[in-house]
């Protein structure tokens, strides 16, 4: 008897830890050997399932005890300012269609379609107002509380298209609208969150003002090469500056997934409206995965996701719900592994979906209208920086054409490759291997067609010589490097041979002004700085950046045109071949610059501060 009761108390020992081992979490098993194969320090997660937060925690890298604290949630602020906006729209203090220059009238903005297309309220919920994206003056040094006010008061804002006609993501937008509700309500944005979103949520210790004592230590955030990444400061903080735990965003998961909360901050009405983007062109021809009213929908792990990402100073943020089935997930890191992110990311979304079923099969149809006139040349032209907008012009130069037998449409990008299109019916395309859209065209009202495609860029149409100059002129800015590389490495290697180096003076001329400008391309690729004589209103003061851009700006163009004239008209002496060749490059660093000029390529730019 004693042995029985030995026996039965081992079993019950034994299923007691075989429960032990099951009861971690899931999606601990899923993403700890992930997230210890990247260089993420802390991964914070939340998982729903049948409207309840069923799994969240924190995880280490390397498997040990992870550190409480506040992580930093980026773009996901813009949904939450977007929750305290629709709260004010249904409290009737607010409406969406309501023009911005009537609530703002001291606001500095440029538009010239005011008369038939104003700015209204939902068209910067909805990311298609028009404004230019972030530049580098709103990355600097202010004060933790900066108010969306005094954002929208600090420059001026020139819209680049009707607005409602193109997405193009700008967090301007989200600051702008939290500006308007402050001039309505005559409260500051921290106060609105507070009672509008956070106390409805149970988000207690969630606020935008890194010094809200309420807000725990946010948690250090490092780069892909594991140095630690300094804290951004921001002036659009409506649109960025989220910070708190995963226990609180968590419940935010949850209501955008469910409508459920003690005291809703929103209706489900409301909710529905910020997946239902309706003010763009390609919204308004039916396209719906593009960005609604603070939300957009994304397919991770074959099924669609509502929600929204971030990424601000080394911190990563995906949110992603799906209404119909009450679920969702919540991931965040304090680390900028972008990769990893990616991969825990699609792991995640299988294992909150592994029981919903997957997209289904689209079939494609047969286009109604005529391919035809779909086809021809376009360039990119809504990116959100118009910065760097010339050179994603030029390397997103793509061709349409339809296949031969007229059934699909073939693009040919210099980036992408080449890619088939089948029509799903009215204007929208998928490409091959995706069970959705991923193409759509819509008509302008000028009656130009446009087509919304790779990386939510819209494309424009433009001529075959247009087309043809721009390939024309991305080879000669590519030959002018590789020549300016050649011209150096030649003569160094005649010096070494112990013999003089060809034409000393144009020579010499050529290899500095090379120098020059590779150098100017470098640091104007790294910092940002391409822009157009249309953006210098977006330039600030001068600074020792400035100044080493413009040496090098002028002193490259004189060099080149010096050796051309001592080549060419003062015949300077030298070998026939050698002369050929440094004519040759002299002529080719003269065409490149032209046409870095001609796409709008100002040299002069200067580095933007407050």
């Amino acid at each position: 008897m004693t042995r029985l009761r030995f026996l039965v108390a081992c079993c019950a020992l034994w299923m007691a830890l075989a429960d032990c081992v099951r009861a971690e979490p899931e999606a601990v098993q899923v993403l700890q050997p992930l997230l210890n194969a990247s260089t993420i320090p802390t991964l914070g997660y939340a998982v729903l399932q049948d409207g309840q937060i069923v799994e969240q925690g924190l995880l280490s890298n390397g498997g040990n005890s992870a550190s409480n604290g506040s992580f930093r949630f980026g773009s996901l602020s813009k949904t939450a300012t977007t929750l305290m906006i629709l709260s004010l729209v249904e409290d009737g203090r607010l409406s969406l269609d309501m023009p911005v220059a009537e609530v703002l009238p001291d606001l500095s903005i440029s538009n010239r379609w005011s008369d038939t297309a104003p700015l209204r309220l939902i068209h910067l919920l909805e990311q298609t107002s028009g404004l230019p994206g972030t530049a580098y003056a709103d990355y600097r040094d202010v004060s933790p509380d900066f108010t969306a006010t005094a954002y929208a008061q600090s420059r001026p804002h020139d819209l680049r298209w009707p607005p409602g006609r193109y997405f193009s993501y700008a967090n301007g937008n989200h600051t702008l609208a939290a500006a308007v509700a402050e001039a309505v309500t005559g409260q500051r944005f921290d106060e609105l969150m507070r009672v509008h979103v956070f106390d409805p949520l149970g988000m207690a210790n969630t606020s935008f003002d890194l010094s809200d004592p309420r807000v725990q230590p946010v948690l250090q955030s490092v780069g892909t090469d594991g140095r630690q990444q300094e804290p951004w400061q921001l002036s659009v903080r409506p649109s960025g500056a989220m910070v708190g735990p995963v226990r609180d965003v968590a419940q935010l998961l949850r209501f955008l997934a469910t409508g459920d909360a003690e005291t809703p901050p929103v209706s489900q009405e409301a909710l529905r409206r910020m997946r239902s983007p309706q003010t763009s062109l390609a919204a308004r021809d039916g396209y719906e995965l593009i960005y609604g009213a603070g939300l957009f929908g994304f397919v991770a792990a074959d099924h669609i996701f509502w929600g929204h990402w971030g990424r601000i100073d080394g911190f990563q943020t995906t949110l992603g719900t799906i209404p119909e089935q009450r679920a969702g997930f919540l991931l965040v890191a304090n680390g900028a592994d972008r990769s990893a992110f990616h991969q825990m990311r699609e792991a995640l979304a299988a294992h909150v979906a592994a029981d919903i079923p997957p997209l289904p099969a689209v079939t494609a149809v047969e286009h109604p209208g005529e391919l035809e006139q779909l086809a021809g040349w376009r360039v990119p032209f809504t990116d959100d920086s118009v910065l760097r907008n010339w050179i994603r012009e030029m390397l997103g130069l793509t061709r349409i054409r339809t296949t031969g037998d007229g059934t699909a449409l073939h693009l040919t990008a210099l980036l992408t490759g080449a890619a088939r299109l089948e029509p799903l019916g009215g204007t929208q395309f998928r490409q091959e291997g995706f069970q959705i859209p991923t193409h759509v065209f819509s008509r302008t009202p000028e009656g130009e067609w446009i087509m919304l495609g790779d990386q939510q860029l819209s494309f424009r149409q433009v001529s075959p010589i247009q087309a043809h100059a721009m390939r024309f002129g991305f080879g000669a800015v590519t030959l002018a490097i590789a020549l300016s590389l050649l011209t150096g490495l030649w003569i160094g290697i005649q010096q070494l041979r112990g013999r003089p180096a060809p034409s000393h003076a144009p020579a010499g001329l050529l290899v500095l002004a090379a120098m020059c400008f590779l150098s100017m391309l470098a640091l104007f690729a790294l910092w940002g700085l391409f822009g157009s004589l249309a953006d210098l209103h977006l330039l600030a003061t001068a600074s020792t950046r400035s100044l080493i851009l413009v040496g090098l700006s002028v002193v490259w163009p004189m060099c080149v045109l010096w050796a051309a004239y001592l080549l060419i008209v003062r015949r300077h002496r030298m070998a026939r071949g050698s002369l050929l060749y440094c004519s040759a490059v002299a002529v080719v660093l003269i065409v490149a610059a032209a046409y870095l000029f001609s796409q709008g390529w100002m040299p002069l730019v200067t580095w933007q501060q407050a």
